[in-house]
Formats: C-alpha cells, structure tokens, sequence
C-alpha cells in the first residue's frame, strides 16, 4: 500500500491540550482528498442535479453517525449533572462574582470586555457564564449542562471536519470518538471554571471547517465572492475563539499545516514538491550515499583505475544532480 500510508494527527487542545496520533491509510482517489481539487465528473443518475453517485447515501450516513456520536458523548458526560461547584475557579468565575451571578445586563457585558479578572481576556467566556445565571440561577446542574453539550458538539464538529478534509468517514469517527470519550476531558467538561476550554474548542473547529471550505470554494470558478465570504466568516469565527482563550492565537499554525497536508496548498503554490517526488527523490538520495563508499571496493579493478560498475554509475550521477531541484521555494 506504498503512497496510501499516512500518518492522520489530529491536534486539538481541549482540555489538556491532548493530542491525539492515529495511523490510517487515506486512499488517494478519495472525493475529498488529495493535493488537487479536481472538477466534479457526474455519472449515472445524479448527473443531472451535480452530484456524485450515492452522495445523498453519503451525507445520510454523515449524519446519521453524528446524531450517534452526539449522543454517545452525551451519555458518557451525563453524570456531571450531579456535581456541584467546586472552591477552585469556580468561585472566581460563578459563585463569588457579583457581576456573572447579576445575569446579562448592558453594565455586565461592558464588565467583560473590559475585565482581566482571572489574569485572562475572555469575554465571550464571561458571557456564558452571565447566560448560565440568567437561565439556571445558582443550580449547578445547567452550568455542567451547558459544558457537556458544548463538548458533544465539539466531538461531531471533529467528525465533520476530519471527514471533510479526507473523506474517510470511520476513521474520521473513530478519531472523533477518541476525542469526546477520552478520560482526559473530564476535567475540561466537568469542571465549570474551564467552561473556556470547550467554548474556545467549539470556534476552533467552526474556523477550521470553513476554512477548508473556504480552500475547496477558491479554487472552483466562478466562486470568488464565495470564497471571500467565507473567508470573512472564518475570522470573525477566529476572533470569536480568541475571546473565548488566549490560546486560539496558535490556530494560524494550524491552518498553515493543514495547507501543506491534507489540502495541498502549498503544492499547488509550487512552494514544495508534490510528495511522491519528495518520496522517490528521498529513496534515490539515500540509495546513492550508500552506493559512494562501496564504489571502489566493489569495482572490477579494486578502486584502481576507471569504473564502470553500477554502484559507481549511481555515485557519479548523485554528484551531478542539480541540486535546484531542490529549493524548497519556487524560482524567483
């Protein structure tokens, strides 16, 4: 299965910023992979609506797998329903502050811009805490509440976006389970003071999905306006996640990453050599450097004289190698 072989990480901080390192083999005429976004060709039925055989099958199991998902990662979390605040952070964020136990109110929303309480910047986080008290009162269940579903719907926006970038549906699943049913996102879910954890989560995962939709739409025709709204959209849904923790800041890299695998980007750019080339360029280079020392012991006439062994043709044809091929940006 050479050149199917890849390695899918998925780096996602919630919680205790687990990353999670899942091998799997992404074919590479998947509808969604690949390093070029080819045009659509339609055959059999649903030609004429524009759309690939047994996508509308496709999309019913999509959906199908995140209602399940949903409420698979509902279950787990359940049981923090009968937790109660605790006295770390929890004080500071509900229990002893005057101005998110008030509710929404014009003075408390100008409070959030405006405060660092807690030694962060997080409005959007004051927010829905204030909303908490505003709905729920003091009762400790709907703040919990809140945090499970926020984190259920994390897990599906984790399905959707690994299916939308690759198109692999169950090993997307399978990544998405292990990322709302790990234990290591108790804390995150359980724990109302990190209330910012999961919201942060939720705008990180709605930027990444429109990003990549803002790439696919780019390079479609007649798609510009498209494509700058979504572009738009993905900011705003940026600077919504850095009002909800400082640590969204790091989310560019992300999208840098992504650029480079799985959506091809930076190929497409010219900025590096399509992977099959670096692969086979890579195998060629090493079997060359290993070739040079055992030229003149295995040559006809001991290292003496002129060569013509294979091993000595392959040395000579390493050291002629134009090494511009190699630049890892393009020509100027």
């Amino acid at each position: 299965m050479a050149g199917d072989e890849v390695i899918l990480k998925v780096a996602l901080w919630e919680g205790s910023k687990i990353t999670f390192s899942v091998i799997g083999f992404l074919p590479n005429h998947s509808q969604f992979a690949g390093t070029d976004i080819e045009p659509m060709k339609n055959t059999g039925k649903n030609a004429k609506n524009g759309e690939r055989p047994g996508a509308s099958h496709r999309r019913g199991m999509v959906a199908l797998i995140s209602v399940l998902l949903f409420l698979a990662v509902l279950g787990v979390f359940l049981p923090a329903l009968h937790n109660g605040f605790v006295d770390y952070d929890d004080n500071v964020y509900v229990t002893k502050n005057a101005e998110v136990q008030q509710g929404l109110t014009w003075h408390n929303v100008g409070w959030a811009f405006h405060s660092m309480t807690a030694a962060n910047w997080h409005p959007l986080t004051w927010l829905s805490h204030m909303l908490d008290c505003q709905i729920y009162g003091p009762k400790p269940w709907g703040h919990h509440l809140t945090s499970i579903l926020l984190h259920s719907v994390n897990a599906v926006l984790v399905f959707w976006v690994l299916v939308q970038m690759t198109g692999a549906v169950w090993r997307s699943l399978f990544v998405a389970a292990l990322f709302g049913l790990h234990p290591l996102h108790v804390e995150s879910v359980a724990w109302v003071a990190e209330r910012k954890d999961v919201l942060s989560a939720f705008f990180w995962l709605l930027t990444m999905i429109t990003y990549v939709a803002y790439v696919k739409t780019r390079v479609a025709p007649n798609a510009k306006k498209k494509a700058i709204i979504l572009y738009c959209v993905a900011l705003l849904l940026f600077a919504l996640g850095l009002m909800s923790k400082p640590m969204v800041v790091t989310l560019p890299f992300v999208l840098l990453l992504l650029d480079y695998w799985p959506l091809g980007r930076l190929e497409r750019q010219g900025w590096v050599l399509p992977r099959r080339n670096r692969v086979n360029r890579q195998e060629d280079e090493l079997k060359n450097i290993v070739a040079c020392p055992l030229t003149p012991a295995l040559s006809p006439d001991g290292g003496e004289g002129e060569t013509t062994s294979v091993l000595d043709q392959s040395c000579v044809g390493y050291s002629r190698s134009d090494r511009a091929d190699y630049r890892p940006f393009p020509r100027v």
